[in-house]
């Protein structure tokens, strides 16, 4: 099984207690994994989106 140390890095220790908009879900996710997101909470999540397009 892979860790997430192993997929990302020292991502969190680099940031600390910073606030930062994360966007590596873009590139992690696949396009099947995002429509079953979005399927499921597509709607729910529409109040929580970012407008950064």
């Amino acid at each position: 099984m892979i860790g997430i140390e192993e997929i990302h890095g020292s991502y969190d220790e680099e940031l600390g207690l910073q606030i930062k908009l994360d966007l590596r879900w873009k590139n992690e996710l696949s396009v099947e994994n995002l429509a079953i997101f979005n399927s499921l909470a597509g709607e729910l999540n529409k109040p929580y989106e970012w407008n950064i397009d």
